[in-house]
C-alpha cells in the first residue's frame, strides 16, 4: 500500500474512522466466542468489540488469564499470576 492509499484509507484526525471491512458472519469467529465467554463467565454486558477492549483495560490480569486458557496456550507448568498487582500499567 502507498501513501496514496494510506490516505484514501484514513480519517481526518477527530472524526471516527471509515470501516473497511466486516465479517458476514461475526458470530462465527473465535474473537465472538472469547467475548462470549467473558460476557457469560464475569456477567458483563459486552456487545461490541469496543467494550471487550474496554474490559480489557480495566481487567488486566483476567483478560490475560483468560486469552491464556482461551488459546490453549501450553508452558513447563501453569503460571502462578499473571500480572502482579504493582506492575505498572
Amino acid at each position: 500500500m502507498d501513501r496514496e492509499d494510506i490516505a484514501a484509507h484514513s480519517s481526518p484526525k477527530g472524526s471516527t474512522p471509515r470501516e473497511l471491512w466486516r465479517h458476514r458472519s461475526p458470530e462465527s469467529t473465535r474473537m465472538y466466542q472469547f467475548k462470549e465467554l467473558i460476557s457469560k463467565k464475569y456477567d458483563v454486558r459486552l456487545t461490541e468489540y469496543e467494550e471487550l477492549r474496554q474490559w480489557s483495560i480495566d481487567n488486566l490480569a483476567l483478560f490475560w488469564k483468560e486469552v491464556w486458557h482461551f488459546t490453549g496456550i501450553r508452558a513447563s507448568q501453569p503460571f502462578s499470576e499473571v500480572l502482579h498487582d504493582s506492575a505498572l500499567v
